[in-house]
């Protein structure tokens, strides 16, 4: 028996589908959002333009024409940007969503650092089908013992930032609400209520 290699592209497929979905969601959200705080932008710069015009009126600017020019053009730049979900999809969301692979990438000087992981399982996938197919006779329980020894430590590597999570909100909780003390010792949640 010979071992063919095999290539994955596990990760490759779950950034994939995770950057559609992310895409999705915030051109459908941000479009809900942008469409409930229109009209409110709308009021409050036209209060804004009010202000300033009362400004001019009082005489507290010696050019009012060259300052509501030039603040009227800034505003409309920062509204277009803003309010428009075509230009926050197309420029904003790729720039933050691809920031992380692109410092792996100038990092790991690959072109795409996903694949890096990819690779690296395909690697370890290989190397025990190749373990297991060299092996001959009582080796094959050796084999085993390696390629079992090899999964353990793979998945301790994956996990061992793990944390418990009732840990991370009771000391997220303890810094958000300090003990009281008024004479007694009074618990968190106590002193919530």
């Amino acid at each position: 028996m010979s071992y063919t290699p095999i290539t994955t592209t596990i990760f490759s497929q779950m950034t994939t589908d995770f950057d559609a979905n992310v895409l999705s969601t915030i051109n459908t959200g941000s479009a809900r959002i942008i469409g409930l705080i229109s009209p409110l932008m709308s009021v409050c710069f036209s209060i804004y333009v009010l202000l300033i015009l009362w400004s001019y009126w009082q005489g507290r600017n010696d050019e009012p024409i060259n300052d509501f020019l030039m603040r009227m053009a800034t505003w409309a730049f920062i509204l277009t940007c803003g309010m428009n979900i075509q230009f926050y999809c197309t420029y904003i969301v790729p720039f933050l969503n691809g920031l992380g692979e692109q410092l792996a990438g100038a990092i790991t000087g690959q072109s795409n650092p996903v694949s890096g992981l990819d690779n690296l399982l395909s690697s370890y996938i290989n190397a025990c089908g190749q373990i297991y197919d060299n092996a001959h006779n009582f080796q094959i329980i050796g084999a085993v013992w390696v390629i079992t020894v090899i999964i353990i430590f793979a998945i301790y590597g994956a996990c061992r930032r793990v944390r418990d999570p009732r840990k991370i909100c009771a000391r997220s909780a303890a810094r958000a609400w300090p003990t009281v003390h008024l004479g007694s010792t009074v618990s968190t949640r106590q002193a919530v209520l």
